[in-house]
């Protein structure tokens, strides 16, 4: 099945604004979240971990094989190049397939965040809705990244 990850409303400005801690790092994570969260893209409700931890599948129920905030993405790249003339910036976020092993969860959000040592204020970059909710039982499931990347982050001038 094929997915696409959308940008928050504050995804840009936190993004670009943390771009030299992004470079390298080992601080991105995907969270499976329950089927009841809906992302508010447009609202900045939904600007941080902490706004939607509530939602992850660790809190509502008991998964196997997953922890409360996800995993973390192996192999990250990013890369940022002049958008001139429509866009100031454009950042591409990619990074190795990501494995749940063993899982034994429901889930129908992917939610795309940097965990910046803050918790609950670490900010939300993007989420992929999937069309039906996935139920696991101890079974691997495979997060399989688009040749493109994971996500294009836009900033205009």
């Amino acid at each position: 099945m094929s997915i696409q990850f959308k940008t928050y409303v504050n995804c840009s400005a936190s993004a670009f604004a943390g771009y030299q801690a992004l470079v390298g790092t080992t601080k991105l994570y995907v969270a499976l979240m329950d089927a009841t969260y809906e992302a508010n893209i447009d609202q900045i409700a939904d600007s941080n971990w902490g706004n939607v931890v509530a939602y992850d599948i660790d809190t509502i129920g008991s998964p196997t094989n997953y922890t409360v905030g996800g995993k973390a993405l192996t192999g990250v790249t990013i890369s940022q190049v002049d958008g001139s003339p429509s866009a100031e910036y454009i950042m591409t976020i990619d990074a190795d397939d990501l494995t749940f092993k063993g899982l034994t969860a429901t889930f129908k959000v992917l939610v795309l965040y940097y965990s910046n040592g803050a918790g609950a204020l670490s900010p939300l970059l993007g989420y992929a809705i999937l069309p039906t909710a996935i139920t696991a039982t101890n079974q691997t499931f495979t997060i399989k990244w688009s040749s493109f990347g994971i996500i294009e982050i836009v900033q205009y001038a």
